[in-house]
C-alpha cells in the first residue's frame, strides 16, 4: 500500500483537535523548551496540523517545510541545527523571513506498514543544542502518538461495522410485521421507548418512531382501555412477568383494529425495567376467528338435526315389527336428510378453503 493510500485510511486529515494529541504537542514543547512543537500529516501537497502550539496556521505546502525530508526515513529522527547553512532549507522562506527558524528537530509518525506519514516536531526562533535523551523522548513521544491513532483507526473502523450493522437491523426490524420496540419503565411510572421500528405507523398511520420517543403516553391515546395496558406494565415491573394483551385501537377516522403485544420483561437495575416485544395487528384474524365460531355454530346446529332423525330412522328400521312399504318409505326420508348433510358438508367445504385462502394472504400480507 501506497504512503498516501495508508495515510487516508487513519481517515485523520482535516479533523478536529484531540485533547490527548494536543497535550503530546505541549509536553513536546516543555522538554525542549520550544515556543513551537507540532503534531502534522503531510498528503501530496501539504503539510496539515493536527495539534500545534505557538502557531496559527492549519497547514504549510508541502515545498516549503522541513518535515517532507522524512518521508523516507522511518527510522530517523531529523535534526537541523543550522537552517541557514543546511542545503536542503536554507532557501526555504521561512528561514530567510526576519526571525526565521534557528532550530528544528523531529520524530517520524510510522504506521504499522512501514509508511512515514507525518511528524512530530519542535521549532525554536534561536540556536539550540540538546543531547541524546531529549530526541530519545521526541521519539518516544511520536511512538505514543502513533499509538494513539492506531487505536483511533481500530475505534473508527469499529464505528463503521456498528453503524453498518444497526443500519442493517433497523431496515430488517421495518420490514418485520408490526412493530418491534424496546420500552424502559423506572420505579416512577416514567415511560420511555428506546426503541421503536417504523412498523407502527402501519398500525397508527399518524405515529412515528421519533413522535414516541419524545413523547411515548401519546399511544395510549388511540388504545381501548389503555389504562389496563399501563397497568398491565406497572404490574410485569414489580413480577417481571410477561406481558401479553389484546386491545383495540380506535383511529383518528373512527377505524377500529385489533392489535395483540407482547413483551419480556428485564431488570437492568434496581430502578429500571426494559421490555423487548412486539405489537401486531390482528383484525383480520379476529375476523376469521369469529367467521370459525360460526361455521363451528352452524355444525354443531345444523348437523345435530339431521343426524337425530337418521338415528331415529335407523333404530325403526331394526324393528321386525315394521312392513316393507313403511320402510322403503323411511329410506326415502333418511335419501333425503343424507343428501341434506352432503350439500352442507360440500358448502362447509367451501367456505373452508376460502377461508383458508383469506389466511394465507393475511400472513403473507404480514396483517
Amino acid at each position: 500500500m501506497s504512503r498516501l493510500e495508508d495515510l487516508k485510511t487513519y481517515s485523520i486529515l482535516d479533523t478536529e483537535p484531540e485533547e490527548e494529541l494536543d497535550d503530546l504537542a505541549q509536553i513536546a514543547s516543555a522538554i525542549f523548551d520550544t515556543p513551537v512543537s507540532l503534531i502534522s500529516f503531510i498528503d501530496d501537497k501539504r503539510q496539515w496540523f493536527k495539534a500545534k502550539i505557538g502557531i496559527e496556521s492549519d497547514e504549510n505546502k508541502i515545498e516549503e517545510t522541513f518535515c517532507q525530508y522524512t518521508l523516507g526515513k522511518p527510522n530517523d529522527i531529523l535534526i537541523i541545527e543550522n537552517p541557514e547553512l543546511d542545503s536542503r532549507v536554507k532557501d526555504n522562506p521561512r528561514v530567510t523571513c526576519d526571525g526565521g527558524i534557528k532550530f528544528y528537530a523531529s520524530a517520524p509518525l510510522v504506521s504499522a506498514i512501514g509508511n512515514v506519514l507525518g511528524t512530530v516536531c519542535v521549532v525554536d526562533y534561536k540556536k539550540r543544542v540538546y543531547d541524546e535523551s531529549k530526541y530519545h523522548a521526541l521519539d518516544l513521544i511520536s511512538k505514543k502518538v502513533m499509538n494513539y491513532i492506531e487505536t483511533r483507526k481500530q475505534m473508527l473502523q469499529k464505528n463503521k461495522e456498528i453503524e453498518f450493522s444497526a443500519e442493517r437491523l433497523k431496515k430488517l426490524t421495518d420490514l418485520a410485521p408490526g412493530a418491534i420496540f424496546k420500552l424502559s419503565f423506572n420505579g416512577d411510572g416514567d415511560l420511555k421507548f428506546v426503541f421503536i421500528s417504523q412498523g407502527i405507523r402501519r398500525i397508527i398511520p399518524c405515529l412515528c418512531p421519533e413522535d414516541l420517543k419524545k413523547e411515548p403516553r401519546i399511544i395510549l391515546n388511540y388504545i381501548e382501555g389503555g389504562n389496563v395496558l399501563y397497568d398491565l406494565f406497572k404490574h410485569s415491573y414489580n413480577t417481571l412477568d410477561q406481558v401479553e394483551f389484546e386491545f383495540k385501537v380506535i383511529l383518528d377516522d373512527k377505524t377500529e383494529k385489533w392489535c395483540w403485544i407482547k413483551a419480556n420483561p428485564e431488570r437492568r437495575s434496581r430502578e429500571e425495567v426494559v421490555w423487548y416485544g412486539n405489537i401486531q395487528e390482528i383484525t383480520q384474524k379476529k375476523i376469521h376467528l369469529n367467521t370459525l365460531e360460526k361455521m363451528l355454530f352452524d355444525i354443531s346446529h345444523v348437523i345435530r338435526k339431521p343426524i337425530a332423525n337418521m338415528l331415529g330412522i335407523v333404530t325403526i328400521l331394526k324393528s321386525p315389527e315394521i312392513s316393507n312399504s313403511e320402510k322403503r318409505e323411511l329410506c326415502d326420508i333418511l335419501y333425503d336428510e343424507t343428501t341434506n348433510l352432503d350439500e352442507f358438508i360440500s358448502r362447509l367445504n367451501i367456505e373452508y378453503y376460502s377461508l383458508k385462502d383469506k389466511l394465507k394472504t393475511t400472513w403473507h400480507e404480514g396483517s
